[in-house]
């Protein structure tokens, strides 16, 4: 009885430690490059994910490679085989440029020829970074130039960027942290969290919620398919969903506050203001106090101006009721 546990145990353990491997414990190559010859990063591969991390002392490439089925274990010489067989890979740094590619042969393949290929790549926060994959996550950080990444088969996790930030996912959601300047987030199939971004912002989704936090400057925000929470927003705020509630708290304002949903209620709580122009419409429309207000005021429609009404704030359902706080 205690040999079959023993034997138990040790199989799992065994199980375990092969399972570390495949995850990418040890890179399968690792190229090292001069630092300051880096200015720009090119990273693509078809099937896994990326990772770079800035602010690094040193530039360099890390390659991990497993079986894409699952079960499947494949000897290192195997899998050479495969790669040379099956894949064109491509790591070198030339004129400025770090790549780091993995495509596919184009001859036919099949699931026992089909191998998962992620990358590492370290460098200096002085860089542009083009990143791509179509079978994995992105995960960013730590870079000062500008941004592009693209997935359709996972999510996007970034912090720390700054400069031009285009970012897109087909399949997964977006986690975004201390981001500054022209920000552009998509995604077709996941939600949004936001924290500490600054700047032009636009983030979108068609399949899921929309969570930020701290976010100042020109802020565009649309969901085909969940709610919106917003907190401490400064700037101007356009915020719409097709499906959900929306809660936005406002720490300051600036020309326009503008709030739409076809599926649910709107609550809005932003500081007091003597100059605005207002449009409230839903099922019931609940409002704090006006003074010096000119317009009309009923039970599912506010609508009329503030003092000078400078500041434009719309809020709409045809779902629900509109709560407006200041």
């Amino acid at each position: 009885m205690k040999r079959s546990i023993l034997l138990t145990v040790f199989l799992c353990f065994g199980i375990v430690v092969i399972a570390q491997k495949r995850n990418g414990e040890s890179p399968y190559r690792t190229e090292s490059f001069s630092s300051n010859a880096i200015k720009n990063l090119k990273v693509e591969t078809s099937g896994g994910a990326i990772q770079v991390k800035g602010g690094q002392s040193r530039s360099a490439v890390e390659m991990y490679v497993t079986a894409n089925s699952w079960g499947d274990r494949k000897t290192q010489a195997e899998i050479q085989q495969i790669l040379d067989e099956y894949y064109d890979v491509d790591i070198r740094s030339q004129g400025g440029t770090l790549t780091a590619t993995a495509r596919r042969k184009n001859i036919k393949w099949s699931n026992k020829t089909s191998l998962n290929i992620s990358f590492i790549v370290y460098s200096s926060s002085q860089v542009d970074a083009d990143v791509r994959t179509s079978g994995g996550s992105l995960n960013l950080q730590d870079i000062a130039g500008t941004v592009t990444g693209r997935t359709s088969g996972g999510s996007i996790t970034v912090k720390n960027l700054s400069k031009n930030i285009d970012l897109t996912t087909s399949g997964g959601q977006i986690t975004a942290e201390d981001l500054d300047g022209l920000v552009k987030l998509n995604t077709s199939g996941g939600s949004l969290s936001l924290l500490n971004l600054s700047g032009t912002v636009s983030a979108r989704t068609s399949g899921g919620s929309i969570s930020a936090t701290n976010i100042n400057g020109d802020f565009n925000t649309e969901t085909s398919g969940g709610s919106i929470h917003l907190k401490e927003i400064d700037g101007n705020l356009n915020a719409r969903t097709s499906g959900g509630q929306i809660t936005a708290d406002l720490k300051a304002t600036h020309d326009f506050v503008k709030l739409h949903t076809s599926g649910g209620s709107i609550r809005l709580k932003m500081p007091e203001t003597k100059n605005a122009q207002l449009d409230l419409k839903g099922d019931k429309v609940h409002i704090s106090e006006l003074h010096n207000f000119s317009g009309t005021v009923k039970k599912d429609r506010v609508k009329g101006s503030l003092g000078n009404g400078n500041l434009l704030v719309e809020a709409s359902t045809s779902g629900g009721s509109v709560d407006v706080r200041m």
